[in-house]
């Protein structure tokens, strides 16, 4: 999975972030096992403030229930960041450019991440899940001053729940509830999924939705899957008190997923006798 996105380009150098993804279930033939890689860049402000993360992580799902259709999958993630500042883009009105010996303008530390994901399918087509996350539990210090500023914990909340009102229609609403400190983030909105094809050979399918950041923003997403190819577009517009300065403009974002779902054939050590013989 990979997912590009340029944000605020009309006030400031353009917020631009980069994530690259990839996991894999019943991970080296591991039943329900999960293992995955994230590789994250972000780039802010005239001080081209640069954050570059890589994480590595693990999941094992636990099914019950007499249809076995109840899960719940614990999680860990380690992660490497370092932050970098350009101090000589930075400039002030009295002093001019930042000069200051003190300031450390490379930082790298590490994080650890944990959560749950619990799954419940009542029937094909229709999907629950509810999750809860926490980020930075070991709360690093990312000061870019020799003081302690330490990265606070995060907790995330999820919920998406998929029904099918038709063979071809499907609706998808979810929230994401955050908090970091006196810090807090909600978001809410809708999903529709529109069948095309659904086929032994074939699978194509629509996507749109709406969604808002509450006080914030508010964007919309379409895309479309292919096969095995799913592609997204979404564009959000800000109406927080700065939308005077960014004209209502927000961010664009760009996302694309590839699924693997048939591994390399078996290498045989052996000749096969045509049948013709």
């Amino acid at each position: 999975m990979g997912i590009y996105r340029t944000q605020w380009g009309s006030i400031s150098k353009p917020f631009e972030t980069i994530n690259l993804a990839g996991d894999a279930n019943s991970f080296m033939n591991v039943r329900n096992l999960g293992v995955g890689a994230n590789m994250f860049y972000d780039r802010a402000g005239d001080g081209n403030l640069g954050t570059f993360n890589l994480n590595i992580s693990a999941s094992y799902s636990f099914h019950f229930g007499s249809l076995r259709n109840h899960s719940i999958a614990p999680g860990l993630q380690f992660g490497l960041m370092s932050r970098q500042l350009d101090r000589d883009q930075l400039k002030f009105e009295q002093n001019g450019a930042v000069n200051d010996q003190s300031l450390n303008a490379n930082r790298s530390y590490f994080t650890l991440n944990g959560g749950f994901l619990y799954r419940y399918q009542p029937k094909r087509g229709n999907e629950l899940k509810i999750g809860v996350s926490w980020h930075n539990i070991n709360q690093p210090d990312v000061g870019f001053y020799n003081e302690d500023e330490l990265l606070y914990v995060r907790t995330n909340y999820h919920a998406t729940y998929r029904f099918e009102i038709t063979t071809k229609w499907s609706l998808e609403p979810g929230m994401l509830y955050r908090h970091q400190s006196s810090n807090k983030e909600w978001l809410a909105g809708l999903n529709g999924i529109y069948i095309l094809e659904n086929s032994s050979m074939e699978y194509t399918a629509l996507h749109a939705g709406v969604w808002t950041r509450v006080e914030d923003a508010a964007f919309i997403f379409l895309g479309v899957d292919w096969q095995k190819l799913s592609i997204g577009l979404s564009y959000d517009f800000n109406i927080s008190g700065l939308s005077a300065v960014t004209q209502n403009r927000g961010g664009f974002e760009i996302s694309v997923m590839y699924i693997f779902d048939r591994g390399l054939p078996k290498r045989k050590f052996y000749k096969t006798c045509p049948e013709y013989l």
